[in-house]
């Protein structure tokens, strides 16, 4: 089926490298075809992702395409290869190009439009302005007038993805389908990341529920593109993921956007500028360790907590006192500890050195054990000294009435 794309490069390439015999080659063209050579390679070395186009989704996403280009294209493929080659190709039933041509359909997936557009000769990008609508027929979070390329190089990039990082899930369940959930009670930060969907996608709503303080998007263009620029699927932690390209090498106005949600988020901290908390949690795996040092690892967790639903968790709180001791005599312990450190908590400290000149350490503050019979290792950073809060704060453009982590 991608025969016709492969074909028509091969002609395009033919006839470049023909149109360049037949001039002058000389050593100037020479050298300077050879510096263009390498700062092309430059500049492959250093690209960074921003965007994701609609030939980038899954080939079973539905597109609605305006009918009139549609159908010239339909006509167009039927004039190169015949109606039957594209109903062979399994690219178009008969019935289905009947109906584009000379009826109102305006429905094709992905990977359909990708394959009649190579045997037509068109770049897929030109389709952008003609594609007005991502979705199955019926979804009511189909994407209308959708705003592609997505672009995530961009404040509203930075608040989505910082959003799907931190107190987002991504879902992507075969049974259930794919979506995007955001909770968090607050709901000046629900409408900030609603908004931001709206920039970043185009126009969608989605499902809220204020039960459960939750606003979600089922929409596997969505999805897909989120997990195109780095979030990961499913539940987070124990995953290794990294903070997006797109935000670590964007500019400023990304970066301080992604921070600032990170924080509306997860942080908290007082009106008097003290105290700032960030505490992000890390998958801790003791299979590892000996069997002594198993044995003085769970003699650690000695402390207990029942939760409202009657789950009794264990927990043990890393003072310095204790973490000095663990590092001294059970260093096995301490380096498991240090293992369970999220990746791109390392990173996000990068980007607020950048941004506000202040580089926080965090550190393992809390070992406790989940429903699952897991371990996780709660990290925090912290800021303590007023001038360095406020620099984070103005620079962030942070509210500096008192703000409680409740995600």
């Amino acid at each position: 089926m991608g025969q016709y794309s492969c074909e028509r490069n091969s002609e395009k390439k033919y006839e470049r490298i023909s149109g360049e015999l037949s001039g002058e080659l000389n050593e100037t063209s020479l050298i300077e075809a050879l510096e263009e050579l390498k700062e092309r390679k430059e500049i492959e070395e250093h690209y960074v992702k921003s965007t994701i186009d609609w030939d980038e989704l899954p080939d079973t996403l539905t597109l609605y395409v305006d009918h009139y280009e549609l159908a010239s294209i339909v006509n167009e493929a039927r004039d190169i290869v015949g109606p039957k080659e594209l109903e062979k190709e399994d690219i178009m039933s008969n019935t289905l190009q009947q109906e584009v041509v000379y009826g109102n359909k305006e429905t094709i997936t992905v990977g359909k439009l990708k394959l009649l557009l190579d045997i037509v000769g068109i770049p897929h990008d030109e389709m952008n302005i003609f594609i007005y609508g991502i979705g199955d027929p019926g979804n009511p979070y189909t994407i209308n007038n959708p705003r592609l390329p997505f672009n995530f190089d961009s404040e509203a990039g930075g608040i989505v993805l910082a959003a799907a990082l931190k107190d987002g899930t991504i879902h992507k369940e075969e049974a259930k389908g794919y979506w995007f959930a955001y909770y968090n009670k607050d709901e000046k930060n629900r409408e900030r990341v609603k908004e931001a969907v709206r920039k970043v996608f185009g126009d969608v709503e989605p499902h809220e529920s204020k039960e459960r303080n939750e606003i979600s998007y089922h929409s596997y263009a969505i999805v897909s593109a989120l997990e195109k620029m780095g979030a990961p699927i499913g539940e987070k932690v124990g995953q290794d993921y990294h903070v997006p390209q797109v935000v670590r090498m964007g500019s400023e106005s990304v970066k301080r956007a992604y921070l600032h949600q990170t924080f509306m988020d997860e942080g908290s901290w007082s009106p008097d500028g003290s105290n700032f908390k960030y505490p992000q949690a890390g998958a801790l795996d003791p299979s590892k360790l000996s069997e002594d040092d198993k044995r003085y690892f769970e003699g650690l967790l000695n402390k207990q907590k029942e939760y409202p639903t009657g789950y009794t968790y264990h927990y043990v709180y890393l003072s310095e006192e204790l973490g000095k001791e663990i590092r001294e005599e059970y260093p096995r312990v301490w380096a498991v500890i240090e293992g369970s450190k999220p990746p791109f908590l390392e990173e996000e400290m990068d980007i607020l050195e950048e941004m506000c000149g202040v580089r926080p350490e965090p550190k393992p503050r809390e070992i406790y054990t989940t429903t699952e019979g897991d371990y996780r290792v709660s990290w925090r950073v912290e800021i303590s000294k007023k001038e360095e809060w406020n620099r984070v704060r103005e620079r962030l453009r942070l509210p500096r009435d008192k703000h409680r982590h409740e995600g």
